[in-house]
């Protein structure tokens, strides 16, 4: 597939170059009262910082994988949709992205990433998809 003219710099403007994501922060928390769980539940809470540089984004789907520092041995991944996200071009936004699990145990990954320390984890993106705020899409299977 060739694009020439204004669709290769349509494709250009409309790519993940122009974007920073990084996830800066991890938390984790039980709660005892969760409804309707009777054992309660447990939560992972990720904070996604996101800069764009040349357009403003609407809504993402993010694929983060996610490796143990210390061994560089992969954990798993985490499918993460940003909705109704309002990011100007030019603007930087911080996104908390919730996991939970009400029976730990049986999610080995879920049960890794709530005992790891953030500074033991590293992480890389693939973008599934990006809606640009003028209604252009950049999808991540298609490159």
């Amino acid at each position: 597939c060739i694009v020439t003219g204004a669709n290769q710099a349509n494709a250009k403007l409309h790519s993940p170059k122009h974007l920073e994501l990084e996830v800066v922060a991890k938390s984790e928390e039980y709660k005892s009262d969760v409804s309707p769980y009777i054992n309660g539940c447990y939560f992972i809470y990720f904070d996604y910082e996101v800069t764009s540089k040349k357009l403003g984004i609407s809504d993402m789907s993010i694929i983060t994988y996610v490796y143990d520092k210390n061994t560089g041995e992969e954990l798993g991944y985490i499918t993460t949709s940003l909705s109704y996200m309002n990011l100007d071009e030019g603007g930087t936004k911080t996104y908390t992205v919730e996991l939970e699990e009400n029976q730990p145990e049986k999610n080995n990954f879920f049960s890794t990433l709530y005992d790891l320390d953030f500074e033991d984890l590293e992480f890389k993106y693939e973008y599934d998809y990006i809606h640009f705020e003028d209604g252009e899409y950049y999808h991540g299977d298609l490159d």
